[in-house]
């Protein structure tokens, strides 16, 4: 008996260096810099591919006037639903060489990698990288870790 999927499919783009690339929970659709463009997730894939940070607030005094301020914290928190959906998620054993994640979602996972070890999976997820700051395209050769 067929498995439900838990969401709509990862928007995938074979880039012209032949990479496939996929989009694993971003609600934007990205160009990259050899003009292939990557979609948009739909918003289910969106909520459930989300990280939910936890905040701590932690409250600083500064140097110059010794006067009292709150900064917000924001600890990266892989959720079970988040994890598993990357956990069933098909699409990342369909050939998909690199898959995006936010920067934030990219935090969690180094975090709990380190706890639990590093499945082969996990080693697709990278962040974008910009030509320059400002630039509207995204490299097709260059990712973050």
């Amino acid at each position: 008996m067929p498995v439900e999927p838990l969401c709509s499919p990862m928007p995938t783009a074979r880039l012209q260096n032949g990479l496939v690339v996929g989009n694993f929970s971003s609600p934007h659709p990205f160009e990259f810099d050899d003009g292939t463009p990557l979609g948009a997730c739909e918003e289910d894939r969106v909520r459930l591919g989300s990280v939910q940070p936890k905040e701590v607030l932690v409250t600083r005094i500064s140097r110059a006037n010794k006067v009292p301020y709150k900064v917000v914290m924001l600890e990266p928190h892989l959720g079970s639903e988040t994890l598993k959906m990357m956990l069933d998620d098909t699409d990342f054993e369909k050939g998909v060489d690199i898959v995006i994640v936010s920067l934030m979602l990219l935090e969690a996972i180094k975090s709990f990698r380190r706890q639990v070890g590093s499945p082969d999976l996990w080693a697709k997820c990278h962040s974008i990288r910009r030509p320059e700051r400002g630039a509207k395209v995204i490299c097709s050769d260059r990712f973050c870790v």
